[in-house]
């Protein structure tokens, strides 16, 4: 699997791309560059954008700790924090499944939503442009 996390601090936005093969390990890593960089603070707006895997791996062990470190993240943070799925496939559909059930016991404070078009995710996410490719073009140089 790859993952690219593109942060945008202006827009209290991150974008994670996901691509290939997803492990709940390779997600945890990028999780915790994305906290030790001060973002979780900063950025209450998530788009995950599941598009281009090809399957889903989730060893439930790994999954447990994800989970531990992304509300040990997020739950101290004033506000809701808004995190839309991409997933216009089956197997994206239910990775973004598998991910939304970690935030059950705190959908007061952690907003998911699964969405099959671009456009749908960012709309949700109150962001103007349609689609990823118009919001990389407007990012500041």
């Amino acid at each position: 699997m790859a993952i690219k996390v593109d942060v945008l601090p202006e827009r209290g936005l991150v974008v994670v791309t996901y691509w290939g093969c997803m492990t709940v390990d390779e997600g945890l890593d990028a999780f915790r560059k994305f906290v030790e960089q001060g973002h979780a603070k900063t950025t209450p707006r998530h788009l995950i954008d599941l598009s281009r895997i090809e399957s889903f791996v989730n060893p439930f062990p790994n999954m447990l700790r994800l989970n531990a470190d992304m509300a040990a993240a997020f739950l101290p943070n004033e506000g809701q924090t808004y995190m839309a799925f991409v997933a216009p496939h089956p197997e994206a559909q239910r990775a973004a499944s598998f991910s939304i059930r970690a935030w059950e016991d705190h959908l007061d404070r952690v907003i998911p939503r699964i969405f099959t078009l671009q456009s749908e995710a960012l709309s949700f996410l109150g962001v103007q442009e349609e689609a990823l490719a118009d919001l990389a073009r407007q990012r500041p140089a």
